[in-house]
């Protein structure tokens, strides 16, 4: 489960907070370690999604796509699997399995089926987009082959409330 704060990671607080008395932490962050982010991460795969619909839908096909992939091969059965996700509905609805709207369940669902074909027990994390290894990769259309990503994440700051 993300954290909250009531300030963003550098310490400023947004405009629709100035005029309030009472603060309630809103602001959500990983909870996750910092030397996760702080690796290489090798690229299998890149560029921009060919179907035009909500971007939940489309961060819930590519989450279901890499259970998929697994699933197909035998040496990837019976693993653990993190899966790092920065879009929150999609994150809270594969953790959960379900969802209440019936095109993000439908991925929920056939996620949930290739997992327990092949045995994987899968963790799906929200992670802050600015961290996610890759959002670069998304971004990019050209793809000659694997290559390793070589940005830099930001650190995590050290004021973060947890």
């Amino acid at each position: 489960m993300p954290g909250k704060t009531i300030t963003k990671l550098d310490g400023s607080l947004g405009a629709k907070f100035k005029s309030r008395i009472d603060l309630k932490p809103t602001v959500p962050f990983s909870r996750l370690p910092a030397p996760l982010f702080e690796r290489d991460w090798l690229v299998l795969a890149q560029g921009r999604w060919n179907i035009i619909d909500h971007i939940t839908l489309g961060e819930a096909r590519g989450h279901f796509r890499i259970f998929q992939g697994l699933a197909a091969h035998p040496d990837t059965h019976n693993h653990r699997v993190l899966a790092l996700q920065d879009n929150m509905a999609t994150s809270g609805s594969t953790t959960k399995g379900r969802s209440p709207a019936p095109a993000l369940n439908y991925y929920c669902r056939r996620r949930a089926a290739a997992c327990i074909a092949a045995n994987i027990v899968a963790a799906s994390p929200w992670i802050e987009t600015t961290l996610q290894p890759a959002d670069d990769a998304s971004r990019n259309r050209a793809a000659d082959g694997p290559e390793v990503s070589r940005r830099r994440h930001r650190e995590p700051s050290q004021g973060r409330h947890h």
